[in-house]
């Protein structure tokens, strides 16, 4: 796991991205992109937090990032996975994409 954010922090750019090329490698805006926040206990099914299908912080073409201010100081320590949804066209099936995982931690 590579993202770790301590308890009572914000997640801003660069920390959960998202970059949409398109067949020629070029960055590209889909017709829709959201995410999912889940919650991953050490045993058991991952839990949804609400709300679902949450808007990304889109500040260039291609680039997407969640902005989690549930990050509070009572944020339970434990692991977390946000799921990306991307549809490239209006038309278009929407593409689950790898999940990403990060932490929270308490401050020592």
């Amino acid at each position: 796991m590579s993202v770790v954010f301590f308890q009572g922090s914000q997640s801003g750019r660069g920390d959960l991205s998202l970059f949409v090329e398109n067949a020629s490698g070029e960055a590209f805006d889909p017709a829709a992109v959201t995410y999912d926040v889940f919650s991953v206990p050490a045993t058991g099914d991952p839990v949804q937090m609400l709300p679902a299908s949450r808007v990304p912080q889109h500040p260039a073409v291609g680039e997407f990032y969640a902005l989690e201010t549930f990050l509070s100081a009572t944020t339970p320590v434990g692991t977390y996975r946000i799921r990306w949804r991307v549809q490239k066209d209006p038309d278009g099936p929407e593409q689950a994409i790898s999940p990403l995982e990060f932490a929270v931690v308490a401050r020592s």
